[in-house]
């Protein structure tokens, strides 16, 4: 597994992740989904140097 810096393009995936943990109701406060367009926001106002978003891949595929 490795753990690097989240790439907008990874938005996607991470959004689709989020929200299996929020129907699970895991791990979330959130009780309805988010869309890939509302965490794009939030997204671009964690800049790397500050408020670093990670993502972790294994074979190639974000699984966290």
């Amino acid at each position: 597994m490795n753990i690097r810096l989240a790439k907008l393009e990874d938005l996607e995936i991470m959004v689709e992740i989020y929200n299996q943990a929020i129907s699970a109701s895991e791990k979330t406060a959130d009780i309805t989904p988010v869309s890939i367009e509302s965490r794009k926001k939030w997204f671009e106002e964690h800049p790397a140097d500050k408020y670093p978003i990670l993502a972790a891949e294994k074979g190639g595929s974000i699984v966290g």
